[in-house]
């Protein structure tokens, strides 16, 4: 078990090192998250600090609830642009910063709020909208990033999207 995290990790939410960097790990059920990094123009290298990675079925999810499940341009180059910059925190979130009494609250690239904390014993995020997105994985690469997976996509409310009040818990 990693220092970054310490041994209450595995009480609350799978974790793992790996030898993999950021950018190796975006593939398989997280590849859509990188795809949106890439049409971004953000260098899959480059980032540092925490990211709340979406799976691909989450992305799939917003898509659809905004009518743009074939991908036709509803949601606009700019909008996931800044739908990119929510998920990602210049900070390294430690474990223990997060579960360490209360809720975190740091600021993204973005500028929206989000929080994550323990509720009901389970390690949460909760975006701008107000809805929980349940963190089903801990991942601490090689080059330094902490990678939060969440089963849904982050909205911060000034983007125009549609607050989607469901929640992953």
């Amino acid at each position: 078990m990693s220092a970054v995290f310490g041994e209450d990790v595995a009480a609350l939410v799978k974790y793992r090192e790996t030898r993999l960097t950021f950018a190796n790990l975006l593939s398989g059920n997280l590849s859509r998250f990188g795809e949106l990094l890439d049409e971004s123009g953000v260098p899959r290298g480059s980032l540092r600090g925490t990211v709340f990675a979406f799976t691909n079925r989450g992305y799939e999810d917003l898509l659809e609830s905004l009518g743009d499940s074939a991908g036709d341009g509803r949601v606009t180059p700019a909008q996931k642009r800044q739908l990119l910059k929510y998920h990602l925190v210049g900070e390294t979130l430690s474990f223990q910063k997060v579960t360490g009494g209360g809720e975190t609250q740091p600021d993204t690239a973005h500028g929206s709020p989000l929080s994550i904390g323990v509720e009901r014993d389970q390690l949460v995020v909760r975006d701008a909208c107000g809805s929980g997105h349940k963190v089903s994985e801990v991942v601490h690469t090689s080059d330094g990033v902490i990678v939060y997976v969440i089963p849904s996509v982050l909205r911060p409310t000034e983007l125009g999207l549609k607050c989607h009040r469901s929640s992953s818990l």
